[in-house]
């Protein structure tokens, strides 16, 4: 597994592979071939998935999620609280 941090080296590309990557804060990643699984992070992220058969996490915050061709699993799921 992967842990990025693309505030600290700017948009990360995971080439290749079966990859599994975790992001921390407003992550931009983009997985390449293979079937990767991508979890963002609780703030905003930009997460593609590249080619083959990706699962996809956007985590908390306000995603974009790209799984791009073939068959992905995009997963999006914000905390709702009610008073």
């Amino acid at each position: 597994a992967l842990f990025l941090d693309s505030q600290a080296f700017g948009q990360i590309a995971v080439n290749g592979g079966n990859d599994r990557a975790f992001v921390t804060a407003g992550s931009t990643v983009s997985g390449g071939d293979g079937d990767d699984t991508i979890t963002g992070s609780e703030s905003e992220d930009i997460l593609g998935g590249g080619r083959d058969n990706d699962t996809i996490n956007g985590g908390g915050g306000f995603d974009i999620l790209d799984g791009g061709p073939e068959n992905d699993q995009l997963i999006d799921i914000d905390q709702v609280s009610a008073t």
